[in-house]
């Protein structure tokens, strides 16, 4: 059993590192709009696509976080054996990370609309 824990352990270690390896690449492909640095003056349209594109990176950042949490949990699912109390635990960890994701693609949709009507009010 100890040497299923420490295989298990491993894959989840290796998981984490594949994820995380992959998050440069991620954040890397993001299309956010830019903001050209034009001298010191803060207009209205630099502010709204400095806070966009900051509320897109946390965004994807926190799937990212929710996607780590919901492997984390399926290996202690794994992990779990005979153990009914550790099962139920772990399977409300993947349920509350399935819904924090849920709630952060929700946020997503409200920013994405936000932005929909403050770019139609220009």
């Amino acid at each position: 059993m100890a040497e299923l824990r420490t295989i298990a352990r491993n894959a989840g270690f290796v998981l984490a590192g594949a994820v995380l390896g992959s998050a440069p690449a991620v954040f890397a492909q993001l299309t956010t709009t830019r903001v050209q640095p034009s001298g010191g003056k803060f207009t209205f349209d630099r502010v709204v696509g400095i806070l966009y594109g900051l509320a897109e990176f946390l965004i994807r950042a926190a799937l990212v976080i929710a996607v780590i949490a919901i492997i984390w949990y399926a290996i202690l699912i794994m992990l779990s054996g005979s153990n009914p109390a550790r099962h139920a635990e772990a399977k409300k960890g993947i349920w509350w990370a399935i819904i924090g994701a849920a709630v952060i693609l929700g946020v997503e949709v409200i920013i994405a609309t936000i932005k929909g009507v403050v770019d139609s009010l220009r």
